[in-house]
């Protein structure tokens, strides 16, 4: 393609070479509408399309949240309740969702297999230029909010954003993000809450939902991305033929204007703390400060690498100074960026009131002497590990061309290039020099200190606050309902009914034939091999995994913990909560981080249970594991210093490793509230598994009762053991190294190393037996107005082994009849089944605003599947979609922990291939029986529930228990 050229009605403005990506990059723009559109031509198989809009609130009723579900309840070519849902049965995506952002929605898809990425790219163009909503104002109800009558003939608010934005405001951290972006930008859309405040979303009404949409979502507000090896002209003809021909520019919206320096003031905001806190230790103090514009690429970065130079450990300056005050419990501070005007977050917690002044003092006092003269060294560790992280280019099992769209979008939206985020070229060879020329300390002192567009909020523990909350959206409840005439009751009575009976209807066969599917011959027969060789050298066990890593190495250095018993267990968990974060003998805690920044991109410690197959005389594999990325020429230095913090760490300054205990126990408290789905799923798997039986005793709820005790003894009697641990434990005879990269090279040089710095120690002698979690329904409190509840079950008690077939029952009940049991007509923001290849099953939900009528619907699975068979559907869609959860993407780093997870498991390739041959020729005689075991599993199983008084009171549990 040259420039001008046109294709499609698409005329090419730009064409520039990324050589870091190996990429070029296309800009377009529609000639007839405007739209643009850009494709990073990249040699991947993965294809990627997003379209966005950009959409800036004007309230806080969520609108643009709320838009971002109903437009994926159907469309004009697609007239299906959920082509959403459809389309996760059914196609071979390796990413499909939508995202709501405070100033732009994006809708992105990604698959390797182009038939399949060109019928996903149809079915989102149609639903968000061609929506369901004008003719279905029931998909409004049902995503945004509407009226509910009650068991006990009161009205509720009921809708999935709702329920959603209720489990998010129980997060001290949102409210405190609310308020500081309302002071910092009073005069800009960034102030509302783009997600939705719950009390202002029953404030939105539909007409006002359609005319965001008719405003917000044209062509021309419109931005594409494409990467990877896509088919270009394909997309183009369908945008230019099917969605832009006859429409013209309409002109973009008006962009967001700059806020103007504004002092945003002090602003306190009361949160419900947990129910067994002390409120009295749990005020907080934030400040937000405006970094600068979106296109000062340089200063952005060099902000960020002050943050964390400030506070990224215990020992940085800012978060030393105030935990050896005595005052604060910890502090977080981290760049809010991918905004207009991105802004530095600063929070001090564990706060009484009256040390609020003296804490903010504190503060300034650290930025005033760092603004006099920064630690060289400590900077330059920052710069050497942030560039690391940024070139790495580790996305987990996100596709890297999603990342690269949101990359472009942090620019391409505000009218900068595209391209400005995406390479990194000279940017810290120029940070580098200018840090020698006192810019760091210039920016701090504008930034940090003397910044005029600064705003902080102060968090009140108010133990009151979610009951004066519930009374209040009572109170408007009542005023509103009270002033119905009948004739409007009985209309809000039909519209419920409405509602309901267009959620329990189902799609017609000719409906359904609208959507574009794939084909059995689109199924990929076989799983992936993973590079995973068991080998060893010199004695040592290996494990490799040769990929190319762009020379990059992933090691994990595992030694073996299966004869140390439970509460040990407990202690080695809070013992890899401190490795790094305590000096040795040969190094303090500062210049053990500055070596690990400097050689590493990360360096973890984390116990590793394992559930092993069926019919292994083990039950499970427990590890001891040290995980580290390196480039392949400081891999050397980097395991020197593993062992050495394995080896010599020093465990005499137990009020520093109490706060540790403070800061673990807080993250956990915070992730029970906001995720509790993971707590419940834990607490109920816990019984049936040895694996999940230490997980819960070392990383969960259980965990988390175990440090509380710790923090309020206050004595650390646990770390009396700590180095007698690993004296056993970290030994040559329990070794395993696992190398990711250039594996087989780097393995001997490796080995030869953890022999100069290992002892010999003894192996494994016997395993201890782990005794089972109690079997019991549980609640569990928390400060929130929407919960999460769980059922599960074991099918070998009832003498079933796992078979390929059950993953495909599994995603049956999953999308066929618990999104719409519990999403749909139930109002939670999720839910779904798990069937695990260890033999455990759970049913949950999430951000549930009734848990006992969902404990209920789980308990219906079999039957439903039951009934879903009788109508002998076609098995093959769902089939695809469950091939499509067990093939996702993965970077090398995820590839080699993956690979290690199988091999710990005892799953080969072979095992891998057999069960996707038993997914493949699953039948409708092999569904029913799977439906008669989980009839009786789960009935007989056990459940959890995380949430409020309410919730856990009507589910009946045996017990209730708190944080």
């Amino acid at each position: 393609m040259k420039t001008n050229e046109t294709i499609h009605g698409f005329r090419l403005t730009r064409q520039v070479r990324l050589s870091e990506l190996s990429a070029d990059l296309y800009q377009m723009r529609h000639e007839n509408t405007g739209l643009e559109l850009v494709w990073l031509d990249r040699a991947d198989e993965n294809k990627t399309f997003g379209i966005s809009f950009s959409t800036l609130p004007e309230d806080d009723t969520g609108v643009f949240h709320i838009l971002e579900h109903s437009v994926l309840c159907g469309s004009r070519l697609y007239p299906v309740k959920e082509p959403f849902v459809e389309l996760m049965k059914s196609s071979l995506n390796t990413f499909l969702n939508a995202f709501t952002f405070p100033d732009k929605t994006m809708y992105p898809v990604s698959s390797r297999n182009e038939a399949d990425f060109m019928n996903l790219v149809r079915v989102y163009l149609d639903a968000v230029f061609c929506p369901s909503i004008y003719t279905k104002p029931e998909i409004f109800r049902q995503e945004g909010w509407h009226y509910e009558p009650g068991e006990d003939g009161t009205w509720q608010y009921r809708g999935v954003v709702f329920n959603e934005m209720k489990g998010a405001f129980a997060d001290p951290d949102e409210l405190t993000m609310n308020a500081l972006n309302r002071g910092l930008f009073p005069d800009t859309p960034y102030r509302f809450v783009s997600g939705g405040d719950p009390a202002c979303i029953p404030d939105l009404t539909y007409e006002s939902f359609l005319s965001a949409h008719r405003r917000f979502y044209s062509p021309s507000n419109a931005y594409v991305f494409l990467d990877g090896s896509v088919p270009l002209s394909r997309v183009l003809r369908l945008l230019d033929e099917e969605y832009l021909a006859g429409r013209t520019d309409t002109g973009r919206v008006p962009p967001s204007p700059l806020q103007a320096p504004v002092d945003g003031g002090t602003v306190h905001v009361a949160y419900e703390p947990g129910p067994d806190e002390d409120p009295a230790k749990r005020h907080r103090t934030a400040r937000g400060l405006v970094a600068g514009a979106f296109d000062e690429r340089e200063k952005l970065t060099a902000v960020q690498a002050l943050v964390r130079y400030l506070s990224s450990s215990n020992h940085a300056p800012l978060k030393r100074a105030l935990l050896d005050s005595g005052l604060a419990e910890d502090v977080h501070m981290q760049m809010m960026d991918d905004v207009l005007q991105p802004w530095v977050f600063m929070d001090i917690t564990g706060l009484r009131e009256e040390d609020i002044p003296e804490a903010e003092r504190i503060a300034d006092r650290v930025l005033e002497a760092e603004a006099e003269g920064l630690d060289r060294d400590r900077l330059s560790a920052e710069l050497t590990n942030l560039e690391f992280r940024l070139r790495e280019r580790d996305y987990g099992s996100y596709p890297p061309g999603l990342m690269n769209g949101l990359l472009t979008m942090g620019s391409w939206l505000y009218g900068g290039l595209p391209e400005a985020n995406l390479e990194i070229g000279t940017l810290f060879d120029g940070l580098r020099e200018k840090a020698e020329n006192g810019y760091f300390e210039e920016i701090l002192r504008s930034v940090f200190l003397a910044n005029p567009h600064r705003c902080s909020v102060h968090l009140h523990p108010d133990p009151d606050c979610g009951g004066k909350r519930r009374d209040a959206e009572r109170s408007r409840l009542e005023a509103e309902t009270g002033r119905w005439t009948e004739k409007q009751r009985r209309e809000m009575l039909e519209k419920q009914e409405t509602l309901l009976a267009w959620q329990t209807g189902t799609d017609t066969k000719e409906q359904l034939a609208t959507l574009p599917r794939l084909t059995w011959d689109d199924i990929q027969d076989m799983p992936e091999p993973l590079p995973s060789e068991a080998a060893a050298e010199d004695g040592v066990s290996l494990l490799l995994h040769e990929t190319d890593a762009n020379g990059i190495v992933y090691a994990t250095l595992f030694f073996d913990a299966e004869d140390v018993s439970v509460p040990r267990l407990r202690d080695l968990s809070l013992l890899c909560g401190m490795l790094g974060k305590i000096p040795t003998a040969r190094h303090s805690v500062p210049e053990l981080q500055q070596l690990s920044k400097t050689l590493c991109g990360n360096m973890s410690f984390s116990l590793q249970p394992f559930d092993r197959e069926d019919g292994d005389p083990d039950p499970y594999r427990c590890k001891l594991g040290v995980s580290f990325s390196a480039l392949e020429k400081n891999l050397n230095g980097a395991l020197e210093l593993a062992c050495e913090i394995l080896t010599s760490s020093v465990f005499d300054d137990r009020g520093q490793m109490l706060e540790i205990v403070r800061q673990m126990r807080q993250r956990l408290f915070e992730s029970i509230v906001t995720e509790g789905v993971g707590t419940a799923l834990s607490r109920v798997s816990a019984p049936f598994s040895p694996a999940e039986t230490v997980r819960e005793e070392t990383t969960r709820y259980a965990f988390y009762r175990y440090l509380r005790d710790l923090e309020q003894d206050g004595r650390l009697t646990a770390a009396d053991g700590f180095a007698g641990l690993l004296k056993d434990l970290a030994v040559l005879s329990r070794l395993t190294v696992s190398l990711t990269g250039r594996a087989g090279a780097l393995a001997p040089a490796a080995v030869r190393l953890c022999r100069a710095l290992l002892t010999e120690g003894a192996p494994v002698s016997s395993s201890p037996t782990v005794v089972p979690a109690d079997r019991r329904n549980e609640g569990i409190l928390i400060p929130a107005d929407v919960g999460f509840a769980v059922r599960g079950c074991d099918l070998k008690e009832l003498g079933v082994s796992y078979h390929g077939s059950l993953a495909l029952a599994s995603k049956i009940v999953d999308l066929g009849y618990l999104w719409n049991a519990i999403r749909v007509r139930g109002g939670a923001y999720g839910a779904g089944m798990l069937a695990r290849s260890a033999g455990t099953v759970q049913c949950y939900s999430y951000r549930d605003p009734n848990c006992a009528a969902s404990l209920d619907a789980f308990t219906r699975c079999g039957s439903f599947l039951r009934d879903f068979l009788a109508d002998e559907p076609d098995l093959v869609s769902y089939m695809i979609g469950t091939v499509a959860d067990n093939s996702p993407l993965m970077s090398p780093r995820v590839r080699g922990v993956t690979a290690d997870a199988l091999h710990w498991r005892g799953i080969g390739h072979e095992t891998r291939c057999r069960r996707r041959r038993e997914l493949l020729a699953s039948t409708p005689e092999q569904l029913r029986e799977w439906a008669d075991r989980l009839d009786e599993a789960l009935r007989e199983g056990v459940f959890c529930v995380v949430g409020g008084s309410g919730q856990a009171d009507a589910c009946g549990a045996d017990a209730v228990l708190t944080i």
